[in-house]
């Protein structure tokens, strides 16, 4: 992983890799959190594609790959990265997808691990803060019809 994401979309994947770093160390992470995140991540690809979608097995397959190298819990966020970015290819504009993504993870995390509340609230807010969601990216200028609405 990049130590200075690209975009918004790694942004996401590494916020998510820091908080499992930081609440729960690999060499410290009991196997029932390591359970718990891995659900947790079915949980997400469930969200974003359709709980009976195809995606899913690959956020398993690489949650399982993870697991074989003694990273059980670890995000998959390869296979994450792939899913948000042909969502944003298809349209979607990429500040706003990961910010919703952004927070249905602070619920789901406040719901499940309630102790692991506040490192993610300061990471998040570091790495992906709310009103990111409303920017827009260089390339993402305001189109014509958005300036002509703005300029009356």
């Amino acid at each position: 992983m990049q130590s200075h994401p690209k975009n918004a979309v790694e942004a996401l994947s590494s916020l998510l890799q820091r908080w499992v770093d930081v609440a729960f160390p690999a060499n410290k992470r009991s196997d029932d959190e390591a359970a718990l995140l891995v659900l947790m991540w079915r949980d997400v690809a469930g969200m974003l594609c359709g709980p009976n979608s195809p995606e899913v097995a690959t956020f398993v397959r690489e949650s399982s790959h993870r697991e074989a190298n003694g990273r059980t819990g670890d995000p998959p966020v390869h296979e994450l990265e792939q899913l948000l970015n042909a969502v944003v290819h298809a349209g979607l504009r990429e500040y706003f997808l990961t910010v919703a993504v952004r927070q249905a993870l602070d619920r789901m995390i406040q719901d499940r691990f309630p102790r692991a509340v506040a490192p993610w609230t300061m990471l998040a807010d570091g790495i992906l803060p709310l009103w990111v969601q409303f920017g827009l990216r260089p390339d993402e200028g305001p189109s014509e019809t958005t300036s002509h609405t703005v300029g009356r």
